[in-house]
C-alpha cells in the first residue's frame, strides 16, 4: 500500500521534495553528457597557412579507444568565410589518444571549422573549432601556384586546379 506524504508530516514531504529534485538534476545531467553538450572545449589556437600548403591540427581524445579504427569515426568541416566554400576531412589515428586532420586550403582568407565525431561524448574529439587564416603562397612549384590536379574538362588531360593542363615532358 503506497505511503501517503500528508502521513508523515512536513519533514517527509521536505526529504520528498528533495529527492525529486536529486532525480531531476541526475536526468538532466546525464541527458546533457549524452548529448556531449554538458563540456565545451575552448577553441583551438588560430592557425596561418598559405595557400595549397597543409595545415595540420591534433586533437587528444578523452577516450582511449580499444579499437580506434572501428570504435570513432572523426570529421572536421571546413568553411571558408567569404564564399562560403565547405570541405570536409576525415581525422586520422596517430596512436595512443591522438587523432590529426589535415588540410590544404583552396582559397585564400579566413576558414573556420568544426569537429564531428560519432562518440559525442567525447570532448576531445566532438565539437572542437579552429580557424586558419589563408595567405597568398611564395613557393615557385607548380602545385603551390595553381593548385591540385584534377581530370581536365577534355576527360582525357589532367589540369591543374586553376585550369592550367599539366605538361608531361618525357
Amino acid at each position: 500500500m503506497p505511503t501517503r506524504l500528508h502521513a508523515h508530516g512536513p519533514r517527509a514531504r521536505a526529504r520528498w521534495r528533495l529527492t525529486a529534485l536529486a532525480s531531476a538534476i541526475v536526468v538532466v545531467v546525464s541527458s546533457l553528457l549524452s548529448t556531449g553538450s554538458a563540456v565545451a572545449s575552448p577553441p583551438l589556437k588560430p592557425m596561418s597557412v598559405q595557400q595549397w600548403h597543409v595545415a595540420e591540427y591534433t586533437f587528444v581524445s578523452d577516450v582511449n579507444y580499444a579499437a580506434p579504427f572501428t570504435d570513432v569515426e572523426v570529421t572536421a568541416t571546413f568553411t571558408h568565410s567569404s564564399d562560403g566554400q565547405v570541405i570536409s576531412r576525415p581525422a586520422f589515428w596517430d596512436g595512443g589518444k591522438k587523432w590529426k586532420v589535415r588540410f590544404a586550403p583552396t582559397e585564400l582568407g579566413e576558414w573556420t571549422f568544426v569537429t564531428s565525431s560519432s562518440d559525442t561524448t567525447n570532448a576531445g574529439l566532438h565539437h572542437r573549432q579552429g580557424v586558419i587564416q589563408v595567405s597568398p603562397n611564395t613557393s615557385t612549384e607548380d602545385i603551390y601556384q595553381h593548385g591540385f590536379l584534377q581530370v581536365a574538362d577534355s576527360g582525357r588531360d589532367l589540369s591543374y586546379d586553376d585550369g592550367v593542363p599539366l605538361l608531361l615532358s618525357g
